[in-house]
């Protein structure tokens, strides 16, 4: 079955996101955080319309962004808390295998900023505007 052939993928760590139809697989990227899910979305706001979604960590930012784009079904080796939320009351199907509280950041000291700056937005419109000034003010920082 595809959901288990991008599970996989996800498990043996050989990509961070794995996107499928409901034959192939259609999408396999690696990077940090939502990075491979924004650089697709990008180019194509609902490339995940109706796919089946694999992904390392799946926050709320990850899951908005996810509902925008239209996946069917996201499975995250770890998922937060308000992920789950956010795909419930949106009617995508999910599986996780670790569940947390919140995403954490690259320190593993606090919350995710990503994650933070979406954490009272329920719209996926707003959320993707959100995400995209939060990139824009942590890279900024770093140049």
């Amino acid at each position: 079955m595809i959901i288990d052939d991008i599970k996989q993928l996800i498990k043996t760590g050989v990509r961070t996101c794995v996107a499928a139809d409901e034959t192939c697989i259609t999408y396999k990227a690696s990077g940090i955080g939502v990075k491979p899910i924004v650089s697709v979305m990008r180019e194509d706001r609902y490339f995940f319309k109706g796919k089946y979604v694999a992904d390392t960590i799946v926050g709320k930012a990850a899951a908005l962004l996810f509902v925008l784009s239209g996946a069917k079904y996201v499975y995250g080796e770890v998922m937060s808390k308000t992920a789950i939320s956010v795909l419930e009351e949106n009617g995508i199907l999910f599986e996780y295998d670790e569940l947390v509280e919140y995403t954490k950041n690259r320190e593993g000291n606090g919350m995710c900023p990503l994650e933070q700056c979406v954490r009272d937005e329920n719209d996926a419109v707003v959320a993707w505007i959100k995400i995209e000034n939060k990139i824009a003010e942590l890279m900024e920082a770093i140049q």
